[in-house]
Formats: C-alpha cells, structure tokens, sequence
C-alpha cells in the first residue's frame, strides 16, 4: 500500500471543478452537507458520518448545500501494491457495490491517531495503520470469513503496539486470538507482506528511533526497555533493520 495523502480538510466553496485523481480516495464526513457529483451526472449525498469512496480516474466534484457551512471531512489517498491485493479487490467490488454508508460513527480520536501513524516515514508502521482503517470500513459492510480474519490482524497489530516493550509470545498471541498458528502466519503476512515476528520487531525498531533521537539513554538501557538480551543483541537487531548502527543513527540526527 501506497499512501498518496492524508489529511483533515475543509471545502468552504460552493462548488468545484470537475476533477480526477489516479489514486482511491476515502472520504469521511464530519460536518457540513453537500454532494459529490459524477461525472456520469451521479450524485453522492453526504453529510456528517458518511463514508463513502472515489475510484481511480472517476471524475467528481464537490457541491455545497449551504454556502456558509463547509464541508468537513477526513480524506486518505491512497495506491495498492501486490501486498494488498486483497483489500485493492474489496474496494474495487464490494465499495463500488455499496458507495456510500450513513450514520457511521467513527470517533476523532480514531481518525487522529491513524492520521499520525499514516505520515509516519516507515512504511511498516504506515501500512499497520492503514490496516486498522480497513478493518474498521470492512466491518461496516459484513462479516465474511475474509472480513473477519481483517479483524484478528487488527487485534493483531493492537496487541503487538501494546507489547512493544515486552517479549511476543506467539503461540500465546494465537490463543488469544483463537487461531491456529500456522493460519495465523499465513493471513498475517497476506495484509502486512511480512511475517508477525519479524513485523514485530520493525515496530520497536521504529520505537527504539524515537528513543534514540528523544532521549539520553545508553545502548543498554534502551536494550533492557524493549527486552533484548544486551546492548549487543539489540545493536545487532538494529543495523539488521535499519542498515545503521544505533550509534551512528543517533549521530546522523
């Protein structure tokens, strides 16, 4: 997955020209009504929660209801590589069945923190997040077995940000998500194009960045909080990762 752009935005004119974009583009309505207009003369009304998509190439524009209440949304722009060939095919079939969804309730909160973790520079924790957002929208139009092994990964991908100071065990991980571990491997790598494991340790490498660059700590305490064996072993892990030693990350900053 590809992020093109992600944002909160404000459409506070009467109406634009008609436009196309060669990426997909979520839309999430906070406040403000209006329409999307097609360029087949199709309207898609919206109005705060809303959620509805834009395909590749679809020409559209954005009408006002009230020229002196703008549009308010959350938008995510975004392209498909192999990796997410699945989730490419559940936009492309069940959205374009089902354009838009009303009355969906999706806290700022949610959208903020997914936002935050999109912008992030690491492809890894970008596509973690985008994952989240597929699973929550997936949820809004069923719960096929597809559907709902999106929803192991998210609780997946929640449990490892929650232990990325402690040791995955992931045997325990499978029993807590009551699925086999090999199944498991399988579906993970399928969303994430990585392995759980090796997943789990580009996150606290990105933690052990932010550690570096924020903070005074030694090589071994950082080692000791994120629970490596020593400052070797960490170090070792790191340039595995990230093509530099610590040392010389903390240095290039």
């Amino acid at each position: 997955m590809l992020l093109v752009n992600c944002g909160f935005y404000r459409a506070d004119f009467a109406g634009t020209q008609f436009h196309t974009h060669s990426y997909y583009q979520l839309h999430y309505i906070i406040d403000g009504k209006g329409h999307y207009e097609l360029s087949k003369k199709k309207k898609i009304k919206v109005s705060p929660n809303s959620f509805f998509i834009i395909f590749p190439e679809e020409a559209h524009r954005i009408v006002l209801h009230n020229r002196n209440k703008p549009l308010v949304e959350y938008l995510i722009g975004c392209r498909f590589n192999g990796d997410c060939s699945f989730i490419q095919g559940f936009f492309d079939n069940e959205l374009r069945k089902e354009r838009v969804l009303r009355g969906i309730k999706i806290s700022r909160q949610f959208f903020e923190g997914i936002r935050h973790q999109l912008q992030s520079q690491d492809t890894h924790i970008c596509q973690s997040a985008f994952l989240r957002l597929f699973s929550r929208i997936s949820g809004m139009y069923g719960s096929s077995r597809e559907m709902e092994y999106s929803t192991t990964i998210e609780d997946a991908l929640i449990a490892m940000h929650d232990k990325i100071e402690e040791k995955l065990d992931l045997n325990e991980l499978c029993n807590q998500l009551a699925i086999s571990k090999c199944h498991f491997i399988r579906k993970f790598k399928k969303y994430t194009g990585l392995p759980p494991m090796r997943y789990f340790m580009y996150l606290k490498m990105e933690t052990a960045k932010v550690i570096l660059t924020q903070s005074n700590m030694s090589l071994s305490e950082i080692a000791q909080k994120l629970e490596f064996a020593d400052a070797f072993h960490f170090s070792k892990h790191f340039k595995k990762v990230t093509g530099s030693s610590p040392s010389d990350f903390r240095s290039s900053v």
